[in-house]
């Protein structure tokens, strides 16, 4: 799994790694924990669903998330057939759900 950290040239990456994989110098572990939604979003949407996404995990916990990720779930081939499937995961560092149920 690969997901899109924020920034408009520069990105960072969020990768999934196998329980087994070696952790060298640079890789970090996030830890917390995730508000996701998975929603039809084309390039024309991004910015809109991104907001909303914002939004929804500050209503839910009580505070903006520390970053949002994006995972396009849909190759250039396949994305209008699936409907431009995204997800977005509004990610919180530490454990404290102040507000969550």
């Amino acid at each position: 799994m690969v997901l899109l950290g924020p920034g408009r040239f520069l990105r960072t990456l969020l990768l999934e790694l196998a329980d087994d994989a070696p952790l060298g110098p640079g890789v970090l572990q996030p830890g917390g924990f995730v508000f996701s939604r998975l929603v039809p979003a084309p390039l024309g949407a991004m910015k809109r669903e991104l907001a909303a996404t914002v939004e929804a995990a500050r209503r839910r916990y009580g505070r903006e998330p520390d970053t949002v990720w994006i995972w396009y779930l849909t190759c250039a081939a396949c994305s209008r057939p699936r409907n431009f499937e995204t997800l977005f995961l509004a990610h919180y560092r530490d454990g404290s759900s102040a507000g969550g149920s």
